[in-house]
């Protein structure tokens, strides 16, 4: 994961896989203004930013949040009747779905009274993710694309050691976002001034060491798994260094988890705790096989408890499920 203070070297490579040169304003490298591009069709241009992430967003904007959220529903509402997805096509982290909600959520608010002004950038997640969402009148921020996220899926950002409410994209943020420098109106940096299938970008970053925590998670992961598939087969003896193993990861995942899982725990939401019960019940079962524990008890209740959470979750959103 990036961490919140990390500055990151973004190089967006624009393609134009049009039919028709395509006239837009850029910030240009050195973030010192703004330049006028024209990128014909087949043309391929690299630019490059050196960006750091914003500060936490702890000016909670004082609007309704029954208004936000309420418009934020309908916008969904209407996207669906075109077979909107929440997540961009798999592979993709282009923005396109953020920006499709940012816009009708922005057009839902103007037949209220309320203008906004739509902002582009960049979501630090396991990877840069290109991303919009909106500016408040009062300097809040609205991310319509992570409110829904979060309702439809409590622990998505868990990995991150994050799990803010849903409430807290209504007026704020969770400080792991990257703006664009402002440009002129009717503008927004690539890749969300056009529809991605016009206008390709494509994000790298810095080289990660490959032994960070993260990668050292995902080993401790795979090995703790496997050992414990193998243990629930028969083919390992229960305790000892099988024990041993599944005790390390979940030392070293509460670690990096730890405070998301906390504030997954305390979501005003029972669903937050929901899922919070879910990985309990999920290690629970886990070490039931390791001790040799003659039940089934934690197993059929995680179970349970992870259809139950899904099936619930599903009903209060008819378009199609968040994928990770």
């Amino acid at each position: 994961m990036f961490e919140a203070n990390e500055v990151i070297h973004v190089i967006c490579r624009l393609r134009n896989t049009g039919n028709s040169p395509l006239e837009f304003q850029l910030p240009d490298p050195t973030q010192s203004g703004c330049e006028a591009l024209t990128l014909n069709p087949g043309d391929i241009r690299e630019y490059t930013w050196r960006l750091s992430p914003e500060a936490p967003g702890e000016c909670k904007s004082k609007i309704d949040e029954n208004l936000l959220a309420a418009s934020i529903t309908a916008a969904y509402d209407r996207l669906c009747a075109s077979g909107y997805d929440l997540l961009d096509p798999p592979g993709r982290r282009n923005g396109q779905a953020a920006l499709l909600l940012a816009i009708e959520t922005q057009s839902l608010l103007r037949t209220q009274g309320l203008a906004t002004e739509l902002t582009g950038g960049l979501l630090l997640l396991d990877r840069p993710q290109p991303h919009a969402w909106l500016q408040l009148p009062d300097g809040g921020a609205l991310d319509p694309w992570l409110y829904l996220v979060l309702r439809r899926h409590p622990d998505f950002l868990l990995p991150l050691d994050l799990a803010p409410e849903p409430e807290v994209y209504l007026g704020g943020h969770e400080g792991r976002r990257i703006g664009w420098p402002d440009c002129p109106e009717g503008s927004l940096a690539p890749p969300l001034s056009y529809p991605a299938e016009t206008l390709a970008c494509e994000l790298s970053y810095p080289h990660r060491p490959l032994f960070n925590p993260d990668n050292l998670l995902a080993a401790i992961r795979t090995l703790a798994f496997v050992i414990l598939f193998f243990t629930a087969l028969g083919f390992l003896a229960p305790g000892g260094g099988a024990l041993a193993a599944y005790l390390a990861y979940a030392i070293f995942l509460l670690a990096r988890q730890g405070r998301g899982f906390m504030q997954l725990w305390s979501w005003r939401s029972i669903w937050g705790r929901r899922f919070a019960l879910e990985a309990i019940l999920l290690h629970t079962a886990a070490l039931t096989i390791l001790f040799a524990a003659d039940t089934v008890l934690p197993q059929t209740a995680y179970i349970l408890l992870w259809m139950s959470n899904r099936i619930g979750l599903a009903l209060s959103f008819p378009c199609k499920k968040v994928r990770r």
